[in-house]
């Protein structure tokens, strides 16, 4: 996970990758995100996003149909994405 993709607020991709993978919050943090896979529960803060529009070109702004429609996330929840598509 690229640590300079904007994400919500929160847990940040850095986070993720600072995980020591032996310590008990690595095996918390990887059971909760079984759980929804195995499940399909989603927390209640990964149903929230942040909607922004941003200019397709860099430094032109032409109006609303020039501007780009992307979809803040949270961390955890494209982490877990990810697992799905490897």
């Amino acid at each position: 996970m690229r640590e300079d993709k904007a994400l919500l607020p929160g847990i940040h991709a850095a986070h993720m990758k600072c995980l020591d993978s032996t310590t008990a919050a690595a095996e918390v943090i990887s059971c909760l995100a079984m759980i929804s896979l195995l499940t399909g529960y989603a927390p209640k803060q990964w149903r929230k996003g942040l909607d922004l529009m941003l200019p397709k070109k860099k430094g032109v702004w032409r109006g609303p149909a020039k501007l780009q429609l992307i979809l803040l996330l949270n961390a955890r929840f494209n982490q877990n994405n990810k697992m799905l598509s490897n």
